[in-house]
């Protein structure tokens, strides 16, 4: 039996309507070119969820994105994801 889990990636972003618009749009380039890349590692490509928060104190707004994953690639792709969020921002 295969085990699928999910990783998932949190990031900020500044708390403005053009900032997030733009990682919207990022995200929805750059998710599933990882997919396309990656297909060993995401069962499909990493979904935006959403704002997952508000952060007032510091002006941002944190976003949450998650992927499918097979159970012995959970940490690699877990790096890889962070590492491609990194990397588009």
């Amino acid at each position: 039996e295969i085990t699928t889990r999910l990783v998932g990636s949190e990031m900020c972003i500044r708390d403005s309507k053009e900032s997030l618009a733009r990682a919207e749009k990022v995200l929805g380039e750059v998710l599933p070119k990882l997919h396309r890349e990656h297909p060993d590692l995401f069962s499909k490509a990493p979904a935006y969820l959403g704002v997952q928060s508000l952060d007032y104190e510091n002006r941002a707004v944190v976003l949450r994105v998650a992927g499918e994953t097979h159970e012995e690639n959970i940490y690699k792709a877990q790096r890889l994801l962070n590492r491609t969020l990194f990397m588009a921002f």
